[in-house]
């Protein structure tokens, strides 16, 4: 019942379309060679006087080819090389392979061609009974797919017996070679002069509509419509004309976009050869010309019907795929729910993985990763389009879709740096720029992304391959903004893999008209390196570079231990009070120099300071800019002794941070706090849990230490009172 329905929706729309005929029988095409060609034989008669002759003759012409064979060939043997007999004989063997052959055995078709060659060879002087076998030995390689050999001997025949019958189908068989060889330019030429030479020919449908394909296949619309309209004005009842035919038009008017005129000719014809090779081919072009029609509804129920007739086609593949994308490109449609293959549009992105799962590499391949990229894209899941399109260009780097997914691939790229950026995850743009570094995103074109790349790169450590993303956009970028913010970055790696000498090198390349050939970055009254050139004008801020310079400056300084000269950096950079990026650590790093210098007031304000700014933008530093500064706090208190602040702070300090070196040092100074209050309970616990945290080795025994010292402390303080 099913397939009935099916088989009416067809006739529906076909009639709904308009245009159909009854059909009619095929016109044959000149394939076989049947009785009328048997007729044509020349010198197969009875011979009165030779009785097994005469019986080969009877099988040769009851088509008993086999049993005419072994005739022949015995009276071969008994007949003398000058009996008159033997051409005949020899040409009735030839002809029973050429007729056996054309039965579809090769190798009779081969015998043939070589027993007619012998006989041209050695009977020049039989005009007719040559041009027949001529004719035969073309014929022969045309069955067996030799174009080039069969169109040379179509072409001897033409030229040696002109006078023949067999001229005109010659022409026209040039031509067939031609256009099977596929060089329709040439098999034009020959069509064209075989519809002007005989232009009522056996063959001049066939030429017409051969004609207009030739033409097709070698791009020439125009003259191809013109050949297939005189075609169909000449012969308009498409019943007459022959399957291969009929197929060649439909696929013309689908190349030349002729969409209605596709879906005539391609439903006349599944009607018609509802058992054709082709129908599934077919059936997919109908389904195409509606989608490019605009008519989706009808395109799809189509493609339904051939997913579930031919479900392991090439074309049933094609079909789910352009039904998901329909699905992509107009979700929502109202569709019958029973129709086969319908989860392809309802759920576009299950097809592409599904396909892709089955054939990660096939030739849907690229398609199907550039749609999978663009519906995640529009689903708003970034990072599945980021990584789909980034397979898509690694995998396929000069493919068709390659410009379309670079777009998603950029775009989705931005997106994925600006989000984690923002939100300080460093690790995770590192990750991004791993993954896109071979699609040339690190170039001034993309300042902003590639920059936050390379800065997040320097703040997970990874010095070398950060230094190769600003040496880029240092060559690249074309703003002096952006040239100045690239010099600025390059110094803060340099600085930070310890290579200080080089930071004078680089922030020479700065041009600061507000830093004059006299003014240096050092204490007053000291020397230093660091003596900035006077160049041109920049459009940043001058005050805004001059205390970067002061930031980076300051820290070579603090990584030096040159805790006065970082001091006063640091002081130039907070002297406007207006901030830069960074000033946590530059808050930080002050207040760690002041408290060298013994400055401890003033330390632990900057402290503070740079506890504010890390409370108000955490995902931009990392987490021991906060510890350490609560740690510093901590120091400066139990210098002052104020143990009980300081004990507070170093409790804060380890409250994310309790594993590490420093903060081994903290619960040290902690247990020393108590031991100025007197607190033994919680001194005593407080240093066995640097001897727990610690380990074995220099905690264990500054912890033994400190508690023996405290212990004698106790003991001696308790002597003498």
């Amino acid at each position: 019942m099913k397939k009935f329905i099916i088989s009416i929706l067809i006739l529906f729309i076909a009639y709904q379309l308009g245009g159909i005929t009854e059909g009619g029988e095929e016109g044959k095409h000149d394939r076989n060679i049947g009785q009328a060609e048997v007729a044509k034989t020349v010198g197969h008669e009875k011979d009165s006087d030779n009785t097994l002759y005469n019986q080969a003759i009877i099988d040769f012409q009851s088509g008993n080819y086999s049993s005419a064979l072994d005739k022949f060939r015995m009276i071969l043997q008994q007949e003398p090389d000058e009996s008159p007999r033997k051409e005949k004989v020899l040409r009735c063997i030839a002809d029973c392979h050429f007729f056996l052959g054309l039965k579809g055995n090769n190798n009779d078709l081969l015998s043939a061609v070589d027993f007619y060659k012998n006989i041209l060879q050695k009977y020049p002087g039989s005009r007719g009974e040559n041009a027949v076998a001529l004719y035969r030995v073309a014929k022969s390689y045309a069955a067996l797919n030799f174009y080039y050999e069969a169109k040379r001997e179509y072409e001897n025949l033409y030229a040696l017996y002109p006078e023949s019958s067999y001229v005109p189908e010659s022409v026209f068989r040039m031509g067939e070679m031609l256009y099977k060889s596929k060089k329709f330019g040439d098999a034009a030429e020959k069509f064209e002069e075989y519809i002007r030479k005989f232009p009522e020919g056996e063959y001049i449908k066939t030429a017409y509509f051969n004609l207009g394909d030739c033409y097709s296949q070698i791009h020439q619309e125009e003259k191809a419509d013109r050949w297939y309209q005189g075609a169909l004005k000449r012969w308009p009842d498409l019943g007459n004309i022959p399957e291969d035919i009929l197929l060649n038009l439909g696929f013309h008017y689908f190349k030349s976009q002729k969409y209605p005129d596709t879906l005539k000719i391609f439903f006349f014809y599944i009607n018609v050869y509802p058992e054709s090779e082709s129908y599934k081919e077919v059936l997919f072009v109908i389904a195409r010309s509606f989608m490019e029609l605009g008519q989706l509804s009808l395109s799809l129920k189509m493609f339904s019907i051939l997913t579930e007739k031919f479900p392991n086609s090439r074309e049933a593949t094609e079909s789910a795929i352009i039904m998901a994308n329909i699905g992509v490109k107009k979700p929502g449609m109202k569709l019958p729910f029973y129709f086969h293959g319908m989860q392809n549009y309802r759920d576009p992105l299950k097809t592409y993985n599904d396909t892709l799962a089955r054939s990660p590499s096939g030739e849907y391949s690229e398609e199907l990763l550039f749609q999978k990229g663009f519906v995640l894209y529009k689903k708003g899941r970034y990072k599945e389009s980021f990584d789909t399109c980034g397979r898509l260009l690694r995998q396929f780097p000069q493919g068709k879709y390659r410009g379309e997914a670079f777009k998603y691939f950029l775009a989705t790229t931005e997106l994925l740096v600006d989000e984690n950026y923002a939100k300080g995850d460093y690790p995770a743009v590192s990750e991004i720029y791993f993954k896109s570094r071979e699609n040339g995103l690190i170039s001034g074109d993309y300042f902003k992304m590639a920059y936050k790349m390379g800065d997040s790169l320097r703040r997970v450590g990874l010095y070398d391959e950060a230094m190769e993303v600003f040496e880029k956009l240092l060559k690249t970028c074309g703003s002096i903004t952006d040239r100045h913010k690239t010099i600025l970055a390059i110094a803060d790696v340099d600085c930070e893999r310890g290579n200080y000498e080089n930071v004078e090198r680089v922030l020479k390349q700065l041009s600061i008209t507000s830093l004059d050939t006299d003014r240096r970055l050092t204490p007053r009254g000291g020397k230093s390196r660091y003596k900035m050139k006077a160049m041109v004008k920049p459009v940043e801020s001058e005050g805004n570079i001059e205390k970067h310079v002061n930031r980076i400056l300051g820290n070579v300084y603090f990584k030096k231990g040159q805790f006065d000269k970082a001091a006063q950096a640091y002081a130039k950079v907070l002297d406007s009070g207006v901030g830069i990026e960074g000033m946590a650590v530059v808050y930080r790093n002050y207040a760690e120099c002041l408290k060298m210098m013994k400055s401890l007031s003033m330390a632990i304000n900057n402290y503070q300071k740079a506890i504010e700014v890390y409370n108000r933008e955490s995902q931009k530093y990392p987490i021991n800019v906060m510890t350490d500064s609560y740690r510093g706090i901590g120091d400066c208190l139990l210098e002052e002794k104020k143990y009980p602040e300081a004990i507070s702070m170093y409790k804060q300090s380890l409250t994310k941070s309790d594993k590490s070196t420093e903060g081994l040092w903290s619960i040290y100074n902690m247990g020393q706090g108590y031991v100025e209050l007197r607190n033994s309970e919680m001194a005593d616990k407080t240093f066995s849990e640097l001897k727990n945290k610690g380990g074995e080795g220099f905690w264990s025994t500054l912890a033994d230490y400190a508690l023996r010292e405290y212990s004698w402390n106790d003991k001696y303080t308790a002597s003498q009172n």
